[in-house]
């Protein structure tokens, strides 16, 4: 039997498109623009290889807390003053019917983002 490889944080970002902490809300059933939530924020250490971006407790993590999938039915948009925050972008699954609202450092930081990720959505 061969062992599965870990999906380690540290294995990862060797073959990432790109990574990098940002702060993500926690996940919404549904379309976020329709959203009321006021969940909680959560700083995590981001890695986005092939169709699948991985989120961790830190650049350190051996596990991660969670992956989003990104397919032909997602849409990745700003998301400006979502909950009074700004920086914000969201990324919504039809498929799925989650979304994830994720805040970044800067505007900047936001536009690179949201600009692989529509690289990724279009192939």
């Amino acid at each position: 039997k061969r062992k599965k490889k870990k999906m380690s944080s540290r294995n990862l970002i060797n073959e990432s498109i790109k990574s990098g902490w940002l702060t993500k809300h926690a996940s919404i059933e549904g379309d976020w623009h329709v959203s009321k939530t006021s969940g909680n924020w959560k700083k995590r250490f981001f890695v986005f290889k092939g169709n699948q971006i991985y989120y961790f407790e830190d650049e350190n993590s051996v596990k991660e807390k969670g992956v989003i999938t990104l397919d032909s039915t997602s849409v990745v948009e700003k998301a400006e003053n979502f909950s009074g925050k700004s920086n914000c972008f969201a990324i919504y699954s039809k498929n799925q019917n989650v979304s994830y609202v994720i805040q970044a450092q800067s505007q900047e930081i936001v536009e690179e983002w949201i600009e692989v990720i529509t690289k990724v959505i279009r192939c």
